[in-house]
């Protein structure tokens, strides 16, 4: 899982401008300051966690997924068990919780670096080799999740 740096975001929308997540304050510990992405489950936030001043990646559900409690608790079950893992190539969880309106929300390491997607984009298609060194830590964090009995959908 990966998170877009500062410098490689793309520019914000007008949807994500009217975002009103953007500029609130989550657990009254982390500023939401810009939209990363957005999916099926929820949207994903580049935030500051303030008394520490460290940027940190915050996923929340959607309306449409928050009063579903089966995706609730799914997303609560993956949340905790992904918490305990520890693997370099995992995103490192630090908190969960949910909002007033019923959300819930997942706080993250924030990860540097383009997506996949970008770095392919820039380099272009690469040998069977190079596509193997990336595909292998993937593959690794797959098994990893397996073991602690986690499938990811993305």
């Amino acid at each position: 899982m990966t998170m877009e740096s500062a410098s490689e975001l793309p520019e914000e929308s007008s949807e994500d401008l009217n975002d009103p997540m953007i500029g609130t304050v989550v657990a009254d510990r982390f500023r939401v300051d810009s939209v990363l992405g957005r999916g099926g489950m929820g949207a994903v936030y580049r935030a500051c966690q303030l008394q520490l001043e460290r940027d940190v990646a915050i996923k929340v559900i959607l309306h449409e997924v928050a009063v579903s409690s089966v995706m609730v608790e799914r997303f609560r079950r993956e949340a905790a068990a992904t918490a305990r893992l520890r693997h370099p190539n995992i995103v490192n969880v630090y908190d969960f919780g949910s909002l007033d309106d019923g959300r819930h929300f997942l706080v993250m390491e924030l990860l540097k670096g383009p997506t996949l997607q970008q770095w392919l984009v820039e380099n272009g298609p690469q040998t069977a080799a190079r596509t193997l060194e990336i595909v292998r830590p993937v593959a690794r964090a797959i098994a990893a999740l397996h073991r602690a009995e986690i499938v990811h959908r993305d």
